[in-house]
């Protein structure tokens, strides 16, 4: 009995046609519409500039209960549109 050896490099080449053909029959997925600019989320640092205080300020309001956070992942967030319908929006004077 006598052993057929084939070259590994056709083997390999052969396969990666394979794959490609059924990569280019798949559909592409369409891209999901980007959120209304209402809900999207914010980051203290960019809630503390949008209301113009520190970001340990964002951090005291959101422990009193002031603003909401919602946890995504390891990081809090907060809901744009619910900041702008908090109670009010703090204006600093300059001194």
């Amino acid at each position: 009995m006598q052993q057929v050896f084939l070259n590994p490099y056709e083997v390999i080449y052969n396969r990666l046609q394979t794959i490609e053909n059924r990569l280019a029959e798949l559909k592409p997925i369409p891209p999901l519409p980007p959120p209304p600019a209402d809900e999207r989320f914010l980051d203290v640092k960019q809630t503390s500039e949008l209301f113009g205080v520190s970001t340990v300020s964002i951090w005291q309001w959101e422990k009193l209960g002031i603003l909401q956070s919602y946890r995504l992942g390891n990081l809090k967030r907060f809901r744009y549109s619910e900041l702008l319908q908090s109670p009010k929006l703090i204006q600093r004077t300059k001194k």
